[in-house]
């Protein structure tokens, strides 16, 4: 019902992306035998919780540039960005219980928090040099490693493996996302404007 959001909500769909997360989460619904329709509803899930971590990033990085376009903050504002990640979390959250599936909606929860508390944990550290390689991989698996963990684990979920195959997808989802990661950072420093949009890890 409220104009702004179809709009921003079109803004950002035309920005492209990846689709890796939801990608993932229908690959493991596929792999363990699930072919019913809360994979799609799952799949949009995560993809609205990382967007709207994307919408807060941008805020405290006071980007002015997302996937090649102005981003959403610079456009409308920090007030209206901030506003628009919240009602995306909480769209997300909403969309999750109606799937009436407890252990996929504590571990949404559960991997929502992590991902903000990565973000606070960034923020904590950023320039301190005495930061060890522990520290900065916590935070890479809390920020993004997490979240891909969980797609596949979802995957594995609705499929209704046993616990073992459940346990190598997570694995496997939170090493993907590691490296994924790690990628992302390195184009920060090795990698122009341009060359980033093209060069992003494309998986």
């Amino acid at each position: 019902d409220v104009g702004l959001v179809g709009e921003i909500g079109r803004y950002i769909r035309e920005g492209g992306g990846k689709r890796i997360r939801p990608a993932l989460l229908l690959l493991a619904c596929r792999l363990c035998g699930y072919r019913g329709d809360r994979a799609i509803t799952l799949a949009s899930v995560v993809e609205f919780i990382h967007t709207a971590t994307l919408l807060h990033d941008d805020i405290i990085d006071e980007a002015t540039v997302r996937r090649g376009k102005r981003s959403v903050n610079s456009r409308w504002g920090n007030d209206i960005t901030v506003l628009l990640g919240d009602f995306l979390y909480t769209k997300s959250m909403s969309m999750a219980l109606s799937q009436d599936n407890l252990p996929i909606l504590r571990l949404l929860s559960d991997v929502t928090l992590r991902m903000i508390e990565g973000e606070l944990l960034e923020i904590e550290r950023n320039g301190d040099l005495r930061m060890s390689e522990a520290q900065h991989l916590d935070i890479i698996r809390r920020k993004t490693a997490d979240l891909f963990a969980a797609c596949m684990s979802i995957g594995a979920l609705l499929g209704e493996v046993n616990d073992e195959k459940r346990k190598a997808l997570t694995s496997y989802g939170l090493n993907l996302g590691i490296c994924f990661q790690m990628v992302d950072d390195l184009l920060d420093f090795t990698a122009d404007e341009i060359r980033k949009v093209l060069t992003r890890p494309s998986l």
